[in-house]
C-alpha cells in the first residue's frame, strides 16, 4: 500500500470523525440578572404566563430569565449548531463534532456538559347518543355531567407532549390549536410523524357530534412532539423540558403527558428502580419545575405492570404531578398498568381512569379502541380543565389533593390504583367546601376567569344591611361602584373595553376584601 493512499485513508478517517456530530446539553455557569429584567417580565413571558404567576402568588425568579445570548453566540461562532436554549437549566441543547467538543474547555462560561445520545467522549454525566363511541369513557368519571353543567374547558390552555400528531390537521380540524412545535426535528410541523398524539388529542379535544366527543373540547391546545419513536435516548428528556419551558412561557394551564422513560438504547443512561421517587431523572425534575410555575402536569404512569420493570416510569414519580393509571370499564386495574407505591407522604399513582378499549380517532380518521395509561391520562386532564374553567384560582397542588379526595379509594389507597377513580360530582362538592374554608369571609366572585364577554356575579353571606362594591383595574380606574343589598347577587356585565385584569373590592362590617378576575379575549 503506497504512502499517498495511507495518508488519504487517514485524512478520510479524521474528516469522518470531525463530521460526525452528537447531541449534547451544555450547562452555563451563570446568566445575566438585572433588576430591569424583573421589572419588565413581558419581555420574556407572555401576559397569560405572568397572570398565572400572579394568580398563584408565584414569584418571577432567575429560572424565568433567558440565557446569556453572548454565550450562545460564542458557541455558534465555532460552528456549533444550537438547537434550543433552556432557561430552567441555564444552558443550550446543541449538536457538535469531536473537534468542537474538545474546545468547550476553553470557554470560561461552560460549567459542564452532558451527552444526550451515545456520547462522543468526555463531559460530566449528570445523575347516550350524542357521545356515541365516547359515552362510556366520559361517563366513567362524570365528564358527561360536567358537560351538562356547561363546563367544557373554555379559556383553558392544554399542552400535549407526545410522539407526533399525524393528520390531526385533517381529521381533528375542529380542535382549537394555538401553537405547535416539533422539538425532535426543530420545526413547527407536528402533523407528519407518529399518530399517538393524534389519538390522545382526540380524547381531549374532538367534537364530532353523535360520533365522538372529547373531555375538554372547548379548550385550546398546544401540540409538542418531544418523543422520537425510532430511538430512545435521554435527549427526549431534554426535549420534554424544553417543551415545558415553552408551555410555561405561553401561559399553558395544564400539561397532558403520555410519555415515560426508564431504559435507553445506550444502557449507561438507564435508570434503576432505586431512582424512583428521588428526582434524579431530568424529566422528573422538569415536571416538578412546571408544577412550581403553576402548571398542572397530568401524566401517565406507564404500561410496565406486566413487564420486567413493573413499576411507574419517569416523570410520574414526581411530587406535585398528577399521575394516572388505567382500569377497565368495571374499574378493575388493567394488567399492564404500572405499580406505584404508598408512603406517608406520597402515593403513586394518584388516581386511575378508563384505559382499556378506550375510543380514539387515529391518523386515518377512523375510530379505534386502544389500551394504555396514555389514554386514561387525557380523560383526567379534561376533567380538571372543565372545572378549572369555573375555579381558576385552585393551584396545581390543591387540584391534586381535591381529585384524590373525590376518588373511590380515598380512605384506602393502593400501589396499583392509588386513590382510585375520580368523580366529577364529588370533586365539585370538595371544591365548594374548600372555597368556604379558603375564603372564610364568604365573599364569592365568579367566574374568576372570563372568556370573551360574559357576566360577573358577586355574592356575599355577610349579615349586614348593605355592602359597598367597587370594580376597578390594576391602575385604580373604577368601572363600577356603589352600595348593594347583601342578600342579592350582584350581576355585572363584562364589556369589551374592560382590561385583562379586574379587582373586585367589597367593604362590609368595617372589613374589606378583594378578588382578582382575569378576562380572556380573542
Amino acid at each position: 500500500m503506497n504512502k499517498f493512499f495511507l495518508f488519504f485513508l487517514l485524512y478520510l478517517t479524521i474528516e469522518s470523525l470531525s463530521a460526525q456530530t452528537e447531541k449534547y446539553f451544555i450547562f452555563f455557569k451563570d446568566k445575566p440578572v438585572h433588576d430591569s429584567l424583573f421589572q419588565n417580565p413581558s419581555s420574556f413571558l407572555s401576559e397569560k404566563a405572568i397572570e398565572r404567576r400572579e394568580r398563584f402568588n408565584i414569584s418571577i425568579d432567575t429560572t424565568d430569565l433567558p440565557v446569556n445570548p453572548s454565550y450562545v453566540n460564542s458557541l455558534q461562532t465555532l460552528g456549533i449548531n444550537v438547537w434550543y436554549t433552556s432557561h430552567w437549566l441555564n444552558g443550550a441543547y446543541v449538536s457538535l463534532n469531536k473537534q468542537q467538543l474538545d474546545t468547550l474547555s476553553y470557554f470560561s462560561f461552560v460549567k459542564e456538559y452532558e451527552a444526550m445520545e451515545s456520547a462522543l467522549a468526555g463531559g460530566i454525566m449528570l445523575d347516550s347518543t350524542d357521545y356515541s363511541n365516547t359515552f362510556a369513557q366520559n361517563k366513567s368519571i362524570g365528564i358527561t355531567s360536567m358537560h351538562q353543567d356547561d363546563l367544557t374547558g373554555k379559556g383553558i390552555s392544554i399542552a400535549i407532549f407526545d410522539s407526533g400528531f399525524e393528520n390531526t390537521d385533517q381529521y381533528l380540524s375542529e380542535v382549537d390549536v394555538s401553537h405547535t412545535f416539533d422539538f425532535v426535528d426543530n420545526e413547527t410541523d407536528v402533523y407528519d410523524d407518529h399518530d399517538h398524539g393524534t389519538q390522545v388529542l382526540s380524547i381531549l379535544g374532538a367534537y364530532q357530534e353523535s360520533s365522538f366527543i372529547g373531555s375538554a373540547y372547548d379548550a385550546n391546545y398546544f401540540l409538542y412532539r418531544t418523543e422520537n419513536i425510532y430511538s430512545e435516548y435521554r435527549i427526549e428528556e431534554y426535549n420534554w423540558l424544553l417543551a415545558a419551558e415553552k408551555a410555561d412561557s405561553l401561559g399553558v394551564d395544564i400539561i397532558s403527558n403520555s410519555l415515560g422513560y426508564f431504559d435507553f438504547d445506550n444502557p449507561s443512561q438507564n435508570y434503576t428502580q432505586s431512582d424512583i421517587g428521588t428526582e434524579i431523572a431530568l424529566i422528573t425534575k422538569a415536571a416538578k419545575w412546571a408544577s412550581e410555575k403553576g402548571i398542572l402536569v397530568v401524566t401517565s404512569v406507564g404500561n410496565e405492570g406486566n413487564g420486567y420493570w413493573k413499576n411507574i416510569t419517569f416523570p410520574s414519580d414526581a411530587k406535585g404531578v398528577l399521575s394516572v393509571g388505567a382500569v377497565n370499564q368495571e374499574g378493575v386495574p388493567a394488567n399492564f398498568t404500572a405499580y406505584g407505591f404508598v408512603t406517608d407522604s406520597l402515593t403513586k399513582p394518584n388516581v386511575v381512569a378508563y384505559g382499556v378499549q378506550t375510543k380514539v380517532i387515529n391518523s386515518r380518521g377512523n375510530i379505534a379502541s386502544k389500551n394504555g395509561t396514555s389514554y386514561a391520562t387525557p380523560l383526567v386532564a379534561g376533567l380538571v380543565a372543565g372545572l378549572m374553567e369555573e375555579y381558576p384560582l385552585v393551584s396545581p397542588l390543591e387540584w391534586i389533593e381535591l381529585i384524590e379526595k373525590s376518588s373511590s379509594h380515598y380512605l384506602a389507597p393502593t400501589s396499583r390504583i392509588g386513590y382510585g377513580i375520580p368523580d366529577y360530582q364529588i370533586l365539585r362538592q370538595e371544591i365548594e367546601k374548600e372555597i368556604v374554608s379558603i375564603v372564610p369571609n364568604s365573599l364569592l366572585v365568579y367566574p374568576t376567569l372570563i372568556y370573551n364577554e360574559e357576566q360577573l356575579t358577586i355574592r356575599s353571606n355577610f349579615v349586614a344591611d348593605l355592602m359597598y362594591i367597587q370594580v376597578a383595574d390594576v391602575l385604580g380606574r373604577v368601572y363600577l361602584e356603589g352600595l348593594y343589598d347583601y342578600q342579592k347577587a350582584l350581576e355585572i356585565p363584562v364589556v369589551s373595553d374592560m382590561p385583562n385584569t379586574l379587582i373586585v373590592k367589597c367593604w362590609v362590617n368595617n372589613q374589606s376584601f378583594s378578588q382578582r378576575v382575569f378576562l380572556l379575549k380573542d
